[in-house]
């Protein structure tokens, strides 16, 4: 989140309300990391009955300004998971853009993918973010949900590859 971008708070209640079934709901606006957490372990638990055991894990590559190595200049992270690459955010300090850094950042994290089995990647982007940028590195567009934002298309794109000798 940038620094110009307005917060509310944690955990602020939206709404409350029991139904006739005797439960009670609830809707929060930023819900505390833990609830979060709770509903991704019982749809781990469940997808686990349907598919069988697989690997989760977060994969973030950065980069820092040199020589100081201080200073974040670009990033990328996303999940592995179920033979795939999910591409949740990249970002390279405007100052910085133009130079490769991003394609860096991607061919290194597909190249970490790649080191534990995984080939394919996909991601979503927007009309005003990255696009033409992803459409160079590879990837194709699948889908397209337009007036998201309004004016915009977010774009839903994968980049398949070779399978690895054995799989």
């Amino acid at each position: 989140m940038s620094d110009n971008q307005a917060t509310r708070e944690d955990g602020v209640p939206l709404a409350e309300w029991t139904m006739q079934d005797g439960l009670t709901y609830q809707a929060l606006e930023n819900p505390p990391i833990e609830l979060l957490r709770s509903v991704n372990r019982g749809l781990d638990a469940y997808n686990r009955t349907r598919i069988g055991d697989y690997t989760y894990a977060r994969l973030g590559v950065f980069a820092y300004d040199i020589p100081e190595r201080q200073t974040l200049i670009g990033g990328v992270f996303g999940d592995l998971s179920w033979d795939w690459l999910h591409i949740d955010s990249l970002w390279v300090d405007e100052a910085y853009r133009g130079r490769g850094i991003g394609g860096a950042l991607m061919r290194h994290a597909e190249q970490m993918a790649r080191a534990q089995g995984i080939v394919n990647v996909h991601l979503e982007t927007t009309g005003f973010q990255a696009l033409p940028f992803y459409l160079k590195l590879g990837f194709e567009v699948f889908g397209e949900l337009p007036n998201k934002p309004a004016g915009w298309s977010w774009y839903y794109l994968k980049k398949l590859g070779a399978p690895l000798a054995g799989k």
